[in-house]
């Protein structure tokens, strides 16, 4: 059912509300996936997940055919995950290493299987490293994980700015991408998600909207406000990103009216 909605809504089946499939998946995405994939892994996962790249030669050495010939099925698994999400839309959050969770059990067993092999062989050694690895990894991911202690607080904003934005006009249309969908959920409000708005149709856009009645409005989280800036400033008045904004949600989100 998905292929005829989508060409009926869309244009193609090949198309949806994350854009056409030709400006999902493009080469200019590469390089900036190559610079952000690999450092996100390294500062989430540790960088034990090294240890993953030589595994299958590691286990070829140590003369185990099968567990070898496994270890290279899984790095090629690993390999197409990758590839197939490098040319995906680049994001700036190291959240979107979602897009390489399948990769992730195999990419743990390699590593594992790694340090087994490197490991020491006599007994009272092996376990002394085994547990100086399990420190070292539980202190990483302590240190590295301390905003997760804020997460709570922090995802409660996108209630609290939906909740605010029910205050709004009901003909009114919200200029978001983080609370997009919060703001369509909570109160049932338009948005228009400015991330799949070029620059060159950010005037005719809201030309448009102006002249159909319907007030526009802005809801940003504080890093987006410059994100903004920097993608419509040479095409667009943006002085509205200087005044008071009308609301804040949660410390960090910021309502805009925008000039009629």
């Amino acid at each position: 059912m998905r292929w005829p909605i989508n060409r009926h809504l869309y244009g193609s089946p090949l198309a949806s509300g994350y854009g056409r499939f030709e400006t999902i998946y493009a080469a200019s995405n590469l390089w900036p996936n190559l610079a952000r994939y690999p450092l996100w892994l390294l500062e989430t996962q540790t960088p034990f997940v090294l240890l993953a790249l030589p595994a299958p030669l590691l286990l070829s050495r140590c003369g185990v055919t099968r567990e070898s010939r496994i270890a290279w099925s899984c790095a090629a698994f690993a390999v197409v995950v990758f590839v197939a999400d490098a040319w995906y839309t680049p994001y700036d959050n190291w959240t979107y290493l979602r897009f390489l969770l399948p990769a992730y059990p195999v990419i743990l067993v390699l590593a594992a299987a790694s340090f087994g092999a490197l490991a020491p062989r006599a007994r009272a050694a092996r376990a002394a490293s085994y547990f100086l690895v399990m420190l070292a990894l539980a202190g990483w991911g302590l240190y590295m994980g301390q905003a997760a202690f804020d997460v709570r607080d922090q995802e409660a904003r996108y209630r609290l700015a939906g909740n605010l934005a029910r205050g709004l006009p009901h003909e009114a249309v919200v200029l978001a991408n983080h609370h997009r969908g919060s703001i369509r959920y909570y109160a049932n409000r338009v948005t228009l998600r400015f991330e799949w708005l070029e620059p060159e149709a950010y005037g005719e856009a809201l030309a448009y909207l102006r002249a159909s009645g319907k007030p526009v409005f802005a809801v940003l989280d504080d890093v987006e406000r410059e994100i903004v800036r920097q993608r419509y400033a040479a095409v667009a008045d943006l002085s509205w990103l200087d005044q008071e904004p009308l609301l804040v949600a949660g410390k960090r989100v910021y309502f805009y009216k925008l000039p009629d």
